[in-house]
């Protein structure tokens, strides 16, 4: 695995930037992780979401295409 201070010489954040892999900064993993667990739920309610009204539409096509 690769650990953040093999090429980030232990440091997260310097006055110039911020490491490339700040995942795996001690600081930044447990915001980050519940980032990409939020990010992920909130897609999944999102097609939670519109999945119904995509069904409806095709459904709603196909029952138009029948009358005429």
């Amino acid at each position: 695995m690769w650990l953040q201070g093999e090429k980030c010489d232990h440091k997260c954040y310097n006055d110039e930037n911020m490491c490339q892999r700040a995942e795996w900064c001690d600081k930044t993993r447990v915001g980050e992780f519940t980032a990409t667990i939020l990010a992920g739920l909130f897609l999944a309610t999102i097609m939670i979401i519109l999945a119904p009204g995509a069904i409806a539409l095709k459904l709603m096509d196909w029952i138009y295409s029948k009358m005429h």
